[in-house]
């Protein structure tokens, strides 16, 4: 984490031994380490903790600490293609989180004063259920909201349904937009009919409103509104399910 400073060199002078570089990967986080300002006591992210250790080539003893940092630092470049595989895609990420910590604050704007983890996995779903018609057999789908909890929430229902969310830019003009839209081949735009009144541009495609999408919510997604516990229960593949998930060949 650090550069290797005078003390190297200190060990090495006149020792006539080769300097067998070691790279320690992913170890922070884990209950050894001083994450969360704490030793041990800490809850282990993962049972068990999966940490990398990569031995390079011996170098020679007259070798700089440039020259070892450089070698340490192209390990942990190489240990990185074995961490990608512990990772989870950020839909995977935000349901965990969701469901460790239901009621911890996530985010707010000045519509939203204080949402929770939990109540934000829930309008994502539902949103999500709501787009499942609307977005079937698009790979990619086009977004045009300010920076807000409902922009967020209508990203995260697009990254949990499968698809890749193209965030316009409600600053460019019409012919730009038009280029990104055709580039990605974008059929729909989720925007806002109130945010739409202040711009002065033209959204390229079909334009999905949030306020219609809505509107007259059905009984049963009432339901689930008001208790976020059955949100939380469900299995995270069937949850994906259910919100309309579809398969692309990239």
């Amino acid at each position: 984490m650090l550069p290797f400073r005078r003390g190297f060199e200190r060990i090495m002078k006149d020792v006539d031994a080769p300097i067998i570089p070691i790279c320690l990967d992913h170890v922070w986080g884990s209950i050894f380490s001083y994450e969360k300002k704490r030793f041990l006591w800490k809850v282990p992210r993962y049972i068990p903790y999966p940490v990398t250790v990569s031995f390079g080539k011996p170098m020679p003893p007259t070798s700089t600490p440039f020259e070892v940092r450089q070698r340490v630092q192209e390990l942990n470049t190489e240990a990185w293609q074995h961490r990608k595989k512990l990772m989870m895609t950020v839909p995977r990420a935000f349901v965990r989180k969701a469901r460790h910590h239901p009621r911890r604050f996530f985010m707010a704007d000045g519509r939203v004063p204080k949402l929770t983890f939990g109540g934000a996995l829930t309008r994502t779903i539902l949103l999500a259920r709501r787009l499942r018609t609307v977005w079937a057999g698009q790979e990619m789908v086009g977004i045009l909201m300010p920076p807000s909890v409902a922009g967020a929430i209508v990203n995260y229902a697009a990254l949990l349904m499968g698809k890749v969310p193209v965030n316009l830019n409600y600053t460019a003009n019409d012919e730009v937009l038009a280029s990104c839209a055709r580039q990605c081949g974008l059929q729909t735009v989720v925007s806002s009919k109130e945010f739409l009144s202040k711009l002065k541009i033209t959204v390229p495609g079909k334009t999905i409103l949030l306020e219609e999408l809505a509107d007259k919510p059905a009984f049963s997604e009432k339901m689930i509104t008001a208790i976020d516990d059955m949100v939380l229960a469900l299995p995270i593949a069937g949850m994906r399910s259910r919100s309309g998930k579809e398969r692309f060949s990239r």
